[in-house]
């Protein structure tokens, strides 16, 4: 996990206190290279939305999802 305020939440640790048999791994401080979401967006950023132009969120959204879907 990274240092997201919601892995600290009480919510969550209440959650892992439940669940014991879920191992924890924590990211070192600056890793993007470690989050598979940081490589996916970097993907995506150099193969996909480099000179492209959107007019909203889910504009961009679903031609993501299209070109997911294609590769």
């Amino acid at each position: 996990m990274d240092n997201h305020p919601a892995h600290h939440s009480s919510e969550t640790k209440e959650f892992l206190e439940k669940h014991r048999r879920i191992k924890i791994i924590c990211f070192p401080k600056y890793s993007p290279e470690l989050n598979p979401k940081e490589n996916f967006w970097n993907y995506i950023r150099k193969k996909f939305l480099n000179n492209k132009l959107v007019e909203n969120v889910e504009e961009m959204a679903e031609a993501v999802l299209k070109f997911i879907k294609r590769n």
